[in-house]
């Protein structure tokens, strides 16, 4: 991972001392000697520029040894995708399983039609900083984002999944506006191509949708995308403020609809700045900012200050500017929970996950109140080359509604988003705490969550095993809670392939039952996580979570699913219950 960070530093360097035009998406063909098609995968290997040559001897070495990320999101090989339910296995239970099953009263058909997560019915009459949203970070990518490939089915992939919230980075080619990671040896693929797909996944009564643009585009090639969009979206994108309504929009509003978040500036930092030789209007401008919380300040609230903008390869054009209506995208610096956020109106804070984790520690009620108003974005830091994620959960606790995830690693992050939106559309009502309606303390007791784990039924055979092989497995508890965190191990138990199975698939019973004391906590989350005991290290195969409010009680079937989301027919029979 060092390697690859660093790799990966040197490389932006190189970029940024040599000049961004030369490595920039309208370029590729004559630093790296080979000519770029539209949404053809760029090899590394076909480049025969003497400028890259030792950096392409260093990446191929990087290729040879990256460790492997789970991936499921490989269109062309028909593999199926992260999260995806299409195409399920035969799910299949032990004899014993169903033994347990009927003395309970139930039959097996019942009991794999009640699901034990069930979250509520939604509530859409809140305005939209009132929600938590299900998000993807760069949403056009298929694996790691250096070497990837893109496509834009991942959009429609996303969306079609409970994704609310998509993001696109937009540059310029000599082909038009197209998505693609900058500066990495990604694909890219057309701006149309991927707002086509975006418009024909929203529905008319579907909830909300909003795209996160990133863009690195020049202003003639943001009116082409301007352009784009209005063809494509047509009346689903909001392009100016519903009418009869002011303030902040309700979710109930806006259905069916496209948000687009662009980035906002102070006008202060779009016009060369004002001397004015007058002392008395200096000291009376002074005083001004004093009572209202200060231009600058705000300026430090929106990275509106003239060095952010020399920072910019482009400004925001006018018309793009104009279809940022219900989300004004601004990169806040330092503490902005200091002050009082008065404009831009409907303004949207993007910050890294970096910036969260600086200001958790001491402003998390702060950052909470924040979220009262203002929706707050939170995107991984830049070194996650792997494509591996942040953890939702810290950024849903400190106010935030959109946690902007690698929808192609799923990992304890896109486990828990899962667990979060899965039957909810994508947009779920935060607590009356995180919505500023009651505090935090709650004179609520303690209770006691008591959970009988029975046993798995039809687990596939560990990667490293054979179909006729013995695996010793254990299943692994835990519960992630605001408080403290809480496991529950239980014994490892050998399973032969069972005589049951058409394909040798495992039957195992532990029969074990563990209480945890818990305190209220309306983002607490449970996992299960099956894991195979090994001699030298223990490897986890397969998983479950689900947001313990949604966690129905009695006898219950929790679906498995293997380490890139996919469900495989594999359940663990359990019993839930509180006292």
């Amino acid at each position: 991972m060092f390697l690859i960070t660093t790799l990966y530093r040197y490389y932006r360097l190189f970029i940024t001392r040599f000049g961004k035009s030369w490595l920039s998406p309208t370029s590729w063909s004559d630093v790296l000697g080979f000519t770029v098609q539209h949404s053809v995968h760029i090899s590394v290997r076909a480049t025969t520029s003497p400028l890259l040559k030792p950096l392409n001897a260093i990446v191929l070495q990087v290729e040879s040894v990256m460790p492997t990320v789970p991936v499921a999101h490989d269109f062309e090989h028909g593999v199926r995708l992260s999260t995806d339910d299409s195409a399920l296995d035969t799910t299949r239970l032990s004899s014993q399983v169903i033994e347990i099953i009927t003395q309970a009263g139930h039959t097996p058909e019942e009991l794999l039609q009640l699901p034990l997560s069930q979250p509520p019915v939604l509530d859409d009459g809140h305005p939209l900083p009132a929600y938590y949203i299900s998000s993807s970070h760069n949403t056009y990518l298929l694996s790691r984002q250096i070497f990837a490939k893109s496509s834009a089915a991942s959009y429609t992939h996303v969306l079609t999944h409970g994704g609310r919230c998509v993001e696109i980075d937009a540059w310029d080619s000599s082909d038009g506006p197209i998505v693609t990671h900058g500066y990495a040896f990604t694909q890219s693929i057309s701006f149309r191509s991927v707002c086509e797909a975006i418009g024909a996944a929203v529905g008319p009564n579907d909830l909300p949708v909003m795209v996160s643009l990133e863009c690195h585009a020049s202003p003639s090639t943001q009116e082409t995308m301007v352009k784009i969009m209005l063809e494509t979206w047509g009346d689903k994108l909001v392009q100016a403020e519903i009418e009869g309504i002011e303030g902040m929009v309700n979710l109930n509003h806006v259905r069916g609809r496209i948000l687009l978040m662009v980035e906002w500036y102070h006008p202060a930092s779009r016009a060369p700045p004002q001397h004015d030789s007058s002392s008395s209007s200096s000291s009376s401008s002074s005083s001004e900012d004093d009572e209202d919380g200060g231009d600058q300040r705000q300026r430090n609230i929106a990275l509106a200050g003239e060095q952010a903008q020399k920072q910019l390869d482009s400004r925001i054009s006018p018309s793009l500017a104009q279809l940022g209506v219900y989300a004004k995208s601004v990169k806040p610096q330092g503490d902005f929970t200091a002050q009082r956020i008065t404009e831009p109106l409907h303004c949207l804070l993007n910050i890294s996950e970096n910036a969260l984790s600086k200001l958790i520690p001491t402003r998390l009620e702060a950052l909470v109140e924040t979220g009262h108003t203002h929706q707050t974005r939170v995107y991984p830091r830049g070194t996650r080359v792997q494509s591996t994620n942040l953890n939702p959960l810290k950024a849903w606790r400190a106010g935030a509604q959109i946690a902007a995830l690698n929808w192609q690693s799923y990992d304890l992050g896109m486990q828990l988003n899962h667990a979060m939106f899965h039957n909810t559309g994508g947009w779920v009502l935060k607590s009356e705490y995180q919505r500023g309606l009651t505090s935090l303390i709650s004179n609520q007791p303690a209770q006691k969550l008591t959970i009988r784990i029975y046993g798995a039924s039809n687990l596939p055979h560990p990667e490293d095993t054979q179909s006729d092989d013995s695996v010793s497995v254990y299943i692994r508890a835990e519960l992630m809670h605001h408080q403290k965190d809480q496991k529950y191990r239980t014994k490892t138990m050998k399973a032969a392939p069972s005589q049951e199975s058409t394909h040798n698939s495992l039957d195992i019973m532990w029969d074990e039952t563990f209480t945890w004391e818990i305190m209220p906590d309306d983002l607490a989350f449970i996992r299960f996580v099956v894991v195979e005991d090994k001699f030298a290290f223990d490897e986890p195969f397969m998983v479950y979570c689900a947001r313990l409010s949604y966690v129905k009680e009695g006898l219950r079937l929790a679906n498995l699913r293997d380490l890139t989301g996919r469900r495989t027919g594999s359940t663990v029979l359990v019993s839930i219950g509180w006292s």
